[in-house]
């Protein structure tokens, strides 16, 4: 694999599109193909996204943390803000700021928590309360109070019962 690349002679060189199609470690990584979907993500329907969501979900643990800070969280970040989210998304953006500082998790992760309060969705509304005891603690306090507990106490007189009592 590696070695035609480096040949001395031009001609005689692997191309990289060659090198990259042949070689498997590449091409059978999850890294690889989580980069490839997340760019694709607009142009799937629901329910391959939310089999995205959970097959990201799976293996974002093993992923470099700079890469799910950067790139993964922006890009589920845009996907929650223009609606093109559902409850499956919370768990890996959870997962991601389960593996970040409390800045950092205010920065990066809190707006997506906001955002995901303000969706009138009610999976993702029940999801998010379902799984509190794993963020609460990290959001900052003039958030919750401002931002998410008018959208929260709306859920006290919501028509789902599940929503009322989580």
């Amino acid at each position: 694999g590696f070695v035609g690349l480096t040949g001395s002679n031009p001609k005689l060189r692997m191309t990289l599109e060659k090198f990259i199609s042949d070689t498997s470690f590449i091409c059978d990584s999850d890294y690889v193909s989580c980069m490839l979907s997340l760019e694709e993500l607009n142009l799937k329907d629901l329910a391959e996204r939310d089999a995205f969501y959970r097959t990201l979900a799976a293996s974002v643990d093993e992923f470099p943390l700079r890469a799910c800070k950067f790139i993964i969280l922006d890009k589920l970040n845009i996907a929650v803000q223009f609606g093109g989210s559902s409850a499956a998304a919370l768990e890996p953006i959870l997962k991601i700021g389960a593996r970040l500082d409390e800045h950092e998790f205010a920065t990066l992760v809190a707006p997506v928590v906001v955002s995901l309060f303000s969706s009138q969705d009610h999976l993702i509304r029940c999801r998010l309360l379902a799984t509190a005891q794993q963020y609460a603690k990290l959001l900052p306090a003039a958030l919750v109070c401002e931002k998410i507990w008018p959208h929260y106490v709306t859920g006290f007189t919501n028509k789902n019962a599940d929503l009322r009592e989580l």
